[in-house]
């Protein structure tokens, strides 16, 4: 069986036996921290999905049986213990190897602070894993038919797989300076506060114009550019993963209307929201 995807420019054979996501309002505080969905798959062998072009970032993690994984135009093992690690635009692909195998996903929201460090690797690694594998089991166990988590808990394995990622990633010395993490952080936290470059300039102690320059040397382009991605990134997440309108889309994304919402989304992504959900609809549903 083989499926097609135009948006993604994805080609799928075979299927998982089962994928587990966790609840909505644990996505939801995933992506406050910059990841846009977590994922733990079984499956076996037949299962193949390669990617061109992908419109994301995201890694996987091999947790049991074996597979492998097409990095650098080449099939290579990809083992338990593995990263491996799939920056937005760059060909890679995975294919089960046996009757089973398990493994990790998570993909991030653009200005992710996990995103500009994955172009570094040039394809899978050995790296400790097992804390952050244990986070995200718990994260999903209320699909795999356990328990639903207390705030508390949930709350632990999130930072918990936060900080494993800057752990395995490197992403700790990524940023040496905490000011540009502390600012970005609170942004993501509350979205739909009316930001100005001035306001996030000054909760940094810096000058606007340190504050612009530090922007570039870490993220490659402006605060004012980096604010839009983290909102758009936001709203993406939230037109997937939630049945609100349009116009509270927008709302929650710092937008007073739905019309200018939707026009820098548009802007950004290349389709009006709409668009943009009943195409990622289609997709879940195929």
């Amino acid at each position: 069986m083989a499926e097609m995807t135009s948006i993604l420019d994805c080609m799928i054979h075979g299927k998982a036996y089962a994928a587990f996501a966790p609840s909505p309002p644990v996505l939801e505080e995933l992506c406050l921290h910059g990841i846009s969905m977590l994922g733990i798959a079984r499956c076996g062998d037949g299962y193949q999905v390669v990617r061109r072009a992908p419109a994301f970032s995201h890694i996987s993690i091999c947790i049991e049986g074996q597979s492998e994984v097409l990095a650098g135009g080449r099939w290579l093992p990809f083992r338990a213990g593995m990263i491996n690690p799939a920056p937005k635009g760059r060909a890679h692909g995975q294919r089960a190897v046996g009757q089973r195998w398990e493994f990790l996903w998570l993909s991030f929201l653009e200005g992710a602070r996990w995103v500009p460090v994955l172009t570094r690797f040039e394809g899978p690694f050995f790296a400790s894993s097992e804390l952050l594998v244990m986070a995200a089991k718990m994260l999903c166990r209320e699909t795999m038919g356990g328990e639903r988590l207390s705030a508390g808990m949930r709350q632990a394995c999130v930072s918990m797989v936060t900080a494993m990622l800057d752990e395995i990633l490197g992403t700790a010395a990524a940023f040496p300076d905490p000011r540009l993490s502390r600012v970005w952080k609170l942004v993501a936290e509350r979205p739909a506060h009316p930001w100005r470059v001035q306001e996030l300039a000054a909760k940094a102690t810096l000058s606007v114009e340190q504050f612009r320059r530090l922007c570039y040397r870490d993220f490659g382009h402006s605060p004012s550019e980096h604010l839009l991605q983290l909102r758009m990134g936001h709203a993406c997440a939230l037109l997937r993963m939630s049945n609100l309108t349009v116009a509270e889309v927008a709302r929650r994304v710092g937008y007073a209307n739905g019309f200018a919402f939707s026009q820098a989304f548009r802007r950004h992504v290349g389709c009006p929201p709409g668009t943009w959900r009943r195409q990622r609809y289609k997709r879940h549903q195929e």
